[in-house]
This record gives C-alpha cells, sequence and structure tokens, in this order.
C-alpha cells in the first residue's frame, strides 16, 4: 500500500476524533456549564443526569466535528498550500459532504428525541448554521474581519451554553454569565490560531482577520482581547464560587491555585525560550490559568461533588477527566499543526 493510501485509511479519521487536538476534546467548553447548570439547577433528575451528560456530549461532539470538518473541506486547496494536512480532504469532495451531513444530522436528530425543550433544536441548529456560514463561499465569514471571529465565538455561544441552558432549565443568570465567557474564551482561541497561522494563511490567500491587519496589529488586538477575557473568567469564577452552595473553599482554592501554577509555569518556562510553547509567547500568563482553571478544572470538581450525591456520576467524571487529561497533555507539548 503507498504512503498516501495508509493515510487515507480509516484508521486516521478514527485516530484523529478521539484522540486528536482537534477531536473531541473540542467539546471542552461545555464541562463548566454543564456541571454548572446540573449543580444549581432544581429541575435536574440527577438519577437520570448522567443519561443527559451523555447525549448533550454526543451531541455536541457531532457539531463541533462537523463545524472543524466545513471548515476543513471549504480551505482545502488553501491547506494543501500551506502544506497542512487534514484528513477530510483526502476524501472526494462529495463524500467529504456527506460524512458533514450525517455528523449533523445525527446530532441534531438526537437533539429533538432527547431534550423536550423544542429551542434545544433551534439551538443546534444556530450553531451549525453559523458555523456554516463562517467556513462556506460566497458569504465566508472567516475572510470578514472581526465578523469572523464574532460568528465562530457565537456558533460556540450557542452550542456549548445556549444549548445546555435550554435543555437544563436553568437561570438568567448562569446564561448571563457564562455565554459571554464561553464567547470571549473562543474567540481568544481563534484570534490565537490566526496569529500563529499568519505566514502559512497569507500564503496560501487566506484573508483572515490576522492577514487583514497585519501580524503585530493582530498581536496587539489578541493581548487586548486576551487581558478582557481573563477579567470575565475571574468575574465567573467569583460566580460559580459564590453559587455553589458547598465545596465552596474547594472551588475557590483550585482556581487560585491553577492560576498561581501557571504563573509559576510561565517563569519557568521564560528562562529557556527554545523550549517555550507557543501557547506562552503569544498568550498571557493569567489568561492561560483562569480559562484552565474555569473550564478544566473546576467542572471535575463540580462532577465530583455531583457524584457524591449521586454515585452514577462518577462515569461522567471520569469521562470528562480523561479528556481534560487528554488535552492537557497536547496543550503542554502545543505547537502549530
Amino acid at each position: 500500500m503507498s504512503s498516501p493510501e495508509r493515510r487515507s485509511s480509516p484508521k486516521r479519521p478514527l485516530g484523529a476524533i478521539l484522540c486528536g487536538r482537534r477531536g473531541i476534546v473540542k467539546v471542552a467548553h461545555l464541562w463548566l456549564p454543564l456541571a454548572f447548570m446540573l449543580s444549581t439547577s432544581p429541575s435536574t433528575r440527577m438519577p437520570h443526569a448522567w443519561i443527559v451528560c451523555l447525549q448533550m456530549f454526543v451531541a455536541l461532539a457531532c457539531w463541533s466535528q462537523s463545524s472543524i470538518l466545513v471548515n476543513d473541506l471549504a480551505d482545502r486547496h488553501e491547506d494543501r498550500a500551506a502544506g497542512r494536512e487534514r484528513w477530510i480532504s483526502r476524501l472526494p469532495l462529495a463524500v467529504g459532504a456527506s460524512v458533514f451531513t450525517l455528523l449533523v444530522g445525527s446530532g441534531l436528530l438526537l437533539v429533538a428525541l432527547a431534550a423536550k425543550a423544542s429551542g434545544v433544536a433551534a439551538a443546534y441548529a444556530g450553531a451549525v448554521a453559523l458555523g456554516v456560514l463562517y467556513s462556506i463561499r460566497p458569504l465566508r465569514l472567516k475572510e470578514r474581519g472581526m465578523l469572523g471571529l464574532l460568528t465562530y465565538a457565537s456558533s460556540a455561544g450557542l452550542g456549548f451554553v445556549v444549548l445546555p441552558w435550554v435543555w437544563l432549565g436553568s437561570g438568567w443568570l448562569t446564561l448571563a454569565m457564562l455565554c459571554p465567557a464561553v464567547l470571549l474564551d473562543k474567540w481568544v482561541n481563534l484570534h490565537f490560531h490566526q496569529v500563529i497561522s499568519y505566514e502559512e494563511d497569507r500564503t496560501s490567500g487566506t484573508l483572515t482577520y490576522s492577514v487583514a491587519v497585519g501580524l503585530e496589529r493582530a498581536r496587539r488586538s489578541l493581548k487586548w482581547i486576551s487581558r478582557l477575557t481573563s477579567l470575565w473568567l475571574l468575574a465567573t469564577l467569583v460566580f460559580v464560587v459564590l453559587s455553589t452552595p458547598t465545596w465552596r473553599g474547594a472551588i475557590g482554592g483550585a482556581g487560585v491555585a491553577v492560576v498561581l501554577a501557571a504563573c509559576l509555569y510561565a517563569r519557568k518556562q521564560r528562562r529557556s525560550p527554545d523550549e517555550t510553547t507557543e501557547l506562552l509567547r503569544e498568550l498571557p500568563w493569567p489568561y492561560l490559568g483562569l480559562t484552565y482553571a474555569l473550564f478544566r478544572i473546576i467542572p471535575l470538581i463540580l462532577l465530583a461533588r455531583l457524584a457524591a450525591s449521586e454515585p452514577t456520576m462518577w462515569g461522567v467524571f471520569g469521562a470528562v477527566a480523561s479528556l481534560v487529561a487528554l488535552e492537557s497533555w497536547q496543550s503542554l507539548r502545543y505547537q502549530q499543526p
């Protein structure tokens, strides 16, 4: 079998989805809204909560992967020009489009059957629509400056916050705090990737916000939005601590500990510039500490708190902990794909 044939074998897509940096770990922003809403929503039936978690995870994994794949299909020529390899791009376009349709349809069918509130399907469809508009011509909002960043971030807000908010029937204050937190954090994520992919995007003719305004201006605006996001994440951390009647010390202490650990890790890495990852070169350590604490560590504490009352939730805790560990390992070794 030739090398190209090996690379396009079924094992590669499966490995990329299950273990890759662009696979199911991309659902990470679900953990905080899900764990917090389960912890504070009086309408949640705890004996069945693990089923809701599984249904929501599968549906949002389908949406997340469909958003990634439709972008890969739209960018297949640019990715080849930049030397980026995407498994979906090796398939015929019609087959790739069928994979996208299957994922979107599976997720939509699941939420339509599992969730009682009709707004859940609407939130899912809205997240899908924004993902398509971001990637596909003629609009292709990816190349419309800051509108592209806002579209991508809004899609995440719909999928990771509005959908579970409607599904679990949580309060308006929860939505008002968590939706901007996810939206801002995903904005920073995409902005960061545009900065580190600047040369490749410029060479391939992909007119992202960073390419349109230039690398130095894009870096300055990334630092500004990172600081703004850090402030909102800090406020959200305080909100989560105050909204949790028990285990407040563990939640607040974990947040402080992770931020301090990020500070110490950043100082250590900057003493060896050659070993510093792109995350530390481009993003401030307070932001990195807060986003890791809020979207990875604190959800684990909230899930452990739930599992202490309902043992069936230990399975959810174990699954989320495994994905957080995988993503953490990938982040520590982060380099541009």
